[in-house]
């Protein structure tokens, strides 16, 4: 029996029931982000925005979490989806149109490409190898990243709730996510104006 602070065992049960048990909690553990996505997904299109709000508070979810989940469940859709892939794998092609997702996921099921191997190759459009993954440098998908950054502002375009509708810790949350990647655009913005000045010389 499942409870809000543990597993009960009210019988004796046999190793095969025991190691089943294992693999169903393996199993949930990797696909609880998709049940938040489908639930909140189903939450959106069937329930006012005052209900939903009070729903997010009750789960202890964050609003980041919400975010994603939902963003991955509403652009992948169950149909596209691969079992043999975490839901990181899915998160990575969820801007992507539908013949590429489909592209990139059988590539990433395939040649059994890690989440960071998936994000490298897409921007490479070609699937990177072992070699060329390791001299990508660690700080390069924080500066180049700018289908993450594109991710991360659409993700909070295309809430549904009012800003009126947040409390103050969720609208502290909010500035703070937000903040690194508007100073990301400020130096970006910079840097080409920077750049159109010198082409223009």
């Amino acid at each position: 029996m499942v409870t809000p602070v543990g597993l009960v065992f009210p019988r004796r049960v046999s190793f095969q029931q025991w190691d089943e048990i294992g693999q169903t909690l393996a199993k949930i553990d990797g696909v609880l982000m998709w049940f938040i996505g489908d639930w909140w997904v189903y939450g959106e299109n069937a329930f006012p925005n005052d209900k939903l709000a009070t729903a997010a508070s009750l789960t202890g979810f964050s609003y980041k979490t919400l975010y994603q989940c939902n963003y991955v469940s509403r652009n992948v859709p169950f149909s596209r989806r691969l079992e043999k892939l975490t839901w990181s794998h899915h998160l990575e092609v969820a801007s992507l149109d539908a013949k590429e997702q489909d592209r990139w996921l059988a590539l990433a099921e395939k040649h059994q490409l890690s989440t960071r191997a998936l994000r490298a190759s897409i921007r490479a459009d070609r699937v990177l190898t072992e070699q060329e993954l390791a001299t990508l440098s660690p700080k390069t998908p924080a500066i180049i990243s700018l289908a993450g950054l594109s991710l991360k502002f659409r993700l909070f375009a295309e809430r549904n709730f009012h800003i009126e509708e947040l409390d103050m810790p969720a609208l502290e949350t909010a500035e703070r996510n937000l903040r690194p990647f508007v100073e990301a655009h400020e130096k970006v913005e910079a840097r080409l104006k920077a750049m159109r000045h010198v082409g223009q010389g």
